[in-house]
């Protein structure tokens, strides 16, 4: 018998190799559609499922996970955001 058994994975988490992949996915999105509006972005995504886990108010230093989530994919981006009319 194992000592833990794992939940059944979704078709939707089974996309993702994991939860902090799915994640970086989610903000890259909604940093694209809110033309990177971080303040919006951390509302939606703390909405979301994965916003709704444990991990994604933890602090490390002073920074939410959510946060510093969010700050990477700006610091790794090549193309600015699309500007809506």
């Amino acid at each position: 018998m194992a000592l833990r058994e794992r939940a059944p994975r979704t078709q939707q988490q089974a996309r993702y190799k994991s939860q902090s992949n799915a994640d970086f996915v989610l903000i890259m999105k909604l940093l694209h559609w809110t033309g990177d509006n971080t303040t919006l972005t951390r509302q939606l995504f703390l909405q979301s499922p994965l916003g709704q886990r444990q991990k994604a108010e933890l602090n490390s230093g002073g920074h939410s996970y959510a946060d510093v989530t969010i700050y990477y994919p700006l610091r790794k981006r090549r193309n600015p955001p699309m500007r809506r009319i």
